[in-house]
């Protein structure tokens, strides 16, 4: 064996940490991942982009709302929700969550006593104007988030992205976001009654971490093709908040649909004379209160532009 292909089955044998002579680190910045990929941070984003890898930012104490699958019986009282989830080994007693689905995500709940003083409760997000089951709590450790302006293509361009409030969603790091068992909101989220992109805050290369499982993913698939949002890999995420104007249905199962939705009593009827957004904001809370129920767990949301056009076939 000639000594090129030596020190090429020398470096494809060596991990990511070998070659760069430093232990396996968890997570790390963008431009400390692009140092140790020998690549370039807008190689990365764009990846992020496309679904390939998930990249996240550090949270500290970051309050939120948390929505969690089939955990809790959101119709008892906040004492019941904090006994079942401690006899359920979810919660230890300060309220940290035992699983996030990754243990670079970290979940507390904001408990307190009761008005007798007598046993813990957790506390609902009051102020939230169409999701019911959401769970006062902080969030640390390494989170992924979407929302509903891509913020990669400005970091790429620009060096910075402002986060939209719009559609905000954190999601535990090295988790699909349709796989995540928890997913948290801003608290008091209210219903967009227009398309709005206020900002929440900006953010630059150096707010935004990689996982080690997304840096070695990206490593032993040097010139190979990841799977991605192009070629049809994984799945995209739907675009829960995009604005579709509906049509007058002209229809029967159309009109069916509308009848059913208007028949039940926690909807009415001004869900169907809401905007097309606001509609589906409202069906979407729906479901993950009877999702937190135990009921419909396997359905799933069809995004806003596939549910007006449901009502016009």
């Amino acid at each position: 064996m000639n000594k090129k292909n030596s020190q090429q089955n020398k470096s494809v044998s060596q991990s990511i940490w070998q070659k760069n002579g430093i232990p396996a680190l968890e997570y790390c910045s963008l431009p400390r991942a692009a140092e140790l990929l020998d690549c370039k941070m807008c190689d990365i984003l764009h990846l992020s982009t496309v679904g390939a890898i998930q990249v996240g930012v550090l949270l500290n104490e970051f309050e939120a709302a948390v929505w969690m699958k089939d955990t809790i019986d959101i119709t008892k009282n906040a004492t019941s929700w904090y006994k079942d989830l401690r006899s359920a080994g979810r919660i230890d007693p300060l309220g940290w969550l035992a699983s996030t689905d990754s243990p670079l995500s970290r979940v507390r709940f904001e408990i307190d006593y009761d008005e007798e003083r007598s046993a813990r409760r957790l506390f609902r997000d009051e102020k939230a104007e169409f999701r019911g089951n959401l769970l006062l709590a902080r969030l640390s450790g390494l989170w992924g988030f979407q929302s509903h302006f891509e913020w990669e293509s400005s970091m790429i361009n620009f060096g910075v992205s402002s986060i939209a409030t719009l559609g905000l969603v954190f999601y535990p790091a090295d988790t699909p976001f349709s796989q995540a068992s928890i997913k948290a909101r801003l608290r008091g989220e209210k219903i967009p009654y227009e398309i709005s992109y206020d900002a929440l805050t900006e953010i630059t290369t150096s707010d935004i971490y990689i996982s080690r499982a997304q840096l070695e993913k990206i490593y032993y698939n040097v010139g190979k093709e990841l799977p991605n949002y192009i070629n049809h890999g994984v799945e995209r995420p739907a675009d829960d908040e995009q604005e579709k104007v509906g049509e007058v249905n002209n229809n029967k199962v159309g009109e069916l649909l509308e009848m059913l939705i208007r028949c039940v009593p926690e909807l009415g009827d001004g869900v169907m004379e809401a905007s097309a957004n606001k509609r589906h904001s409202i069906l979407s809370a729906f479901l993950e209160e009877k999702q937190g129920e135990g009921r419909f767990t396997n359905m799933r949301m069809p995004s806003s532009p596939t549910l007006e056009k449901y009502f016009k076939i």
